[in-house]
């Protein structure tokens, strides 16, 4: 969507001078950064659009990401679920789930963000460094391969299912390993 001059420069007025920690306000609201006044315009230039019945892309900002690196705004498309970076939903396993404990659900491997019991909606994370279970006999060296038993959901040399890697040396006799998880490893 191109800019115009009006919106450049309501956005110039709410933005220049701003320090960490100030606000300003575009109409009743309070802002913090640039970037949220940019992605409040945004918002309200998308309205009137549809109101004065413009056709859009379908797309609407609906907030920021956080992660370092990452582009700033998310987009929302009509198809849109849920974004799977940080947390992907899936049905618990039979048995069901713990917090903290990796659950497995065909390919897709993740950390359970809370207890859950079999059949119910369960959260994961996908991605990200934990410590998990391992077997205590076994020493897993860092860089290598994390793998777990399906069945036990325990890290261990003998796992069949790799789902990312060792980060730091776990000798034996340490009942955890830290795992960076790693969607797709083979």
């Amino acid at each position: 969507m191109r800019r115009d001059v009006a919106y450049e420069s309501i956005l110039k007025t709410y933005t220049q001078d701003l320090k960490p920690g100030m606000t300003r306000k575009l109409g009743r609201v309070a802002y913090r950064s640039p970037a949220d006044i940019a992605a409040a315009l945004s918002l309200l230039r998308q309205e009137a659009a549809r109101q004065a019945g413009i056709p859009t892309s379908g797309m609407v900002t609906i907030g920021y990401c956080r992660r370092p690196g990452a582009d700033q705004r998310r987009v929302l498309m009509k198809n849109f679920v849920q974004s799977g970076e940080w947390a992907l939903t899936v049905i618990a396993p039979t048995g069901g789930v713990v917090a903290g404990a990796i659950v497995i659900v065909g390919s897709i491997v993740g950390v359970a963000k809370g207890t859950a019991s079999a059949g119910a909606e369960v959260e994961i994370r996908p991605e990200g460094v934990y410590d998990l279970a391992k077997v205590p006999a076994d020493a897993l060296a860092a860089g290598a391969i994390a793998k777990v038993d399906p069945a036990t959901g325990i890290v261990g040399a003998a796992g069949t299912k790799s789902i990312g890697w060792i980060v730091a040396a776990a000798g034996a006799g340490s009942t955890t390993a830290r795992v960076r998880l790693v969607p797709g490893i083979a």
